[in-house]
């Protein structure tokens, strides 16, 4: 946990109390970013009105493309750790 920690700027209890291995940090990251778009998708559609559906499935594609050509995406530890799907420590 040594390169995770230096990586996050933590010291590796920190890493050991919110995830007990390796596996279970490097596992949380691809949740965390599922969640993350999915709340930003939700966000983008929420602002949107469509009258039809051919129009919704347009916007929802204009979406995909728009996170595809984005900037890349930065997860900090902090931002994994705090939420419940990241979250893992036993008891």
């Amino acid at each position: 946990m040594a390169e995770p920690s230096a990586m996050a700027g933590v010291a590796q209890g920190t890493i050991f109390y919110h995830f007990k291995t390796k596996e279970k940090l490097f596992t949380s990251i691809p949740k965390h970013f599922k969640i993350s778009i999915i709340d930003e998708f939700e966000r983008y559609m929420d602002k949107r009105r469509f009258e039809a559906g051919p129009d919704m499935v347009e916007g929802a594609v204009l979406f995909h493309l728009s996170i595809r050509q984005g900037p890349c995406r930065t997860v900090s530890f902090f931002s994994i750790a705090g939420r419940k799907s990241g979250h893992d420590h036993d008891g």
